[in-house]
């Protein structure tokens, strides 16, 4: 049996995978203790355990992931990815079935001859209804319990200093993929340019590492006026008061203004993961606040003046039945931000100055 360099292994398996030297040798550990019954000899105990631990990653290790290096200014809550197309599949389904008298084994076999359902009557993606960037799931089944959580911000691919605006897609345990915004990470994932921006989606091995950076307000509010100031609005450009109506972002699917938090009021009922805010443009010709929804997990400061990150919507008053405008805020950066707090696990820097 040939012999297994450990040492080298290990660094190897480190640099690939971004998980440090001393946590994969915590884990060969704990491998070699569960080999004692097994194996008397300690050199034979030792290498097992290592075919065990890489064997643990082979997955990771075959991934063609690269690394990036960057920092987020808006994470998304996690959502159900599928939700729309699953909605779509049933409601497409059940116009068949009201076309076959609620007949569904005759409603089963003509949506699987459309392609819109298998054998087992899981719904599946059609390429009809795909965009061109999305037509690779075509015939697969529509998951309806998909998790998935979408996270904005400026990164480079290493090898480049090229800044560039992206959006990173996390599929692989999205509730655990929390960063801290403005923090500098490095993580590995799939990633590609499209036009100006770039769109990354997280491989099974992505995890954060911080670099003990972190990037200020200034710096932020220059990229985005930069690489993506058409989102930069102020209220009077995106809502219609007189109409109730709001422009509807495209690319990228939010918009930034600079505003104070007027009123924060925290939800307690324990079955709305939302709490409600309203925002005042300090720059547009917009009197009035619009009252805003904000995931719980932001952490927001009544009065506090910044960057507001949101989508524009138009909601209905169910007391009433009346619109009124409003909004999903999604993050809000002030110059005064707490500074991050320390961080064990340190990467290695790069060449680039985000400071």
């Amino acid at each position: 049996m040939a012999t297994i360099n450990i040492k080298n292994e290990i660094s190897e398996m480190s640099t690939k995978l971004g998980v440090s030297v001393e946590k994969l040798n915590e884990q060969l550990a704990k491998y070699e203790k569960e080999l004692e019954i097994v194996f008397d000899n300690e050199k034979e105990r030792k290498q097992a355990a290592f075919k065990q631990l890489r064997g643990s990653y082979k997955a990771q290790m075959k991934s063609k992931a690269t690394w990036f290096e960057g920092f987020f200014f808006i994470a998304k809550p996690t959502r159900k990815e599928n939700r729309y197309f699953h909605q779509e599949a049933d409601k497409k389904f059940n116009e068949i079935l009201a076309s076959c008298n609620d007949d569904h084994e005759d409603a089963k076999r003509k949506a699987i001859k459309e392609g819109l359902m298998n054998e087992n009557g899981d719904y599946l993606f059609r390429k009809e209804d795909l965009a061109s960037s999305m037509a690779w799931r075509a015939g697969s089944i529509i998951d309806i319990n998909s998790d998935i959580r979408e996270l904005y911000g400026f990164f480079k691919e290493d090898g480049t200093q090229n800044i560039k605006f992206g959006i990173i897609y996390v599929r692989h345990n999205p509730k655990d993929f929390i960063p801290s915004l403005l923090t500098v990470y490095r993580f590995r994932a799939n990633g590609k340019e499209e036009g100006n921006m770039l769109r990354i989606n997280s491989a099974t091995s992505t995890s954060l590492e911080s670099t003990g950076m972190n990037v200020d307000y200034d710096m932020v509010m220059g990229l985005i006026k930069n690489q993506i100031g058409q989102s930069v609005k102020t209220f009077d450009k995106v809502y219609d008061p007189e109409a109730i109506k709001v422009k509807v972002p495209e690319k990228p699917a939010f918009y930034v203004s600079i505003a104070s938090i007027s009123k924060y009021n925290v939800s307690e009922k324990v079955d709305i993961n939302v709490d409600f805010v309203e925002l005042t443009d300090l720059v547009g010709d917009f009197e009035d606040p619009i009252s805003m929804t904000v995931d719980k997990s932001v952490s927001l400061v009544e009065n506090s003046v910044g960057m507001a990150f949101y989508y524009p919507t138009v909601r209905v008053r169910k007391k009433d039945n009346t619109s009124y405008l409003s909004g999903n805020l999604y993050s809000f950066l002030t110059k005064d931000a707490d500074k991050p707090k320390e961080i064990k696990n340190i990467a290695p820097k790069s060449e680039e100055n985000w400071e």
